[in-house]
């Protein structure tokens, strides 16, 4: 019996402690992706605001561009709508 293996791409939208810079990212391995991140922020809270799930890397990678696209306000929103009740709009 053979076991198949099939990737997941991830694109992520993480924030600082005050939420005020928002970085947007893509990684096959999202947990290992956050604790990197808090490592190099010598241990400053990173709070993961958003993230997809993609099947294929150049469907992620177009994502991930879209959302690097957007403005600040926008990206916003998005992390909201998918968010209620959990994130407030910071702007």
């Amino acid at each position: 019996m053979e076991i198949e293996y099939r990737a997941r791409y991830y694109v992520y939208v993480v924030a600082d402690r005050e939420y005020i810079h928002l970085e947007v990212g893509a990684t096959v391995d999202l947990k290992s992706r956050l604790a990197e991140l808090v490592l190099s922020r010598t241990g400053e809270t990173v709070n993961l605001l958003y993230y997809e799930q993609f099947d294929g890397l150049e469907e992620c990678l177009q994502r991930e561009s879209d959302l690097n696209n957007l403005s600040k306000r926008r990206l916003w929103k998005i992390v909201v709508a998918r968010n209620p009740g959990r994130v407030s709009l910071q702007l």
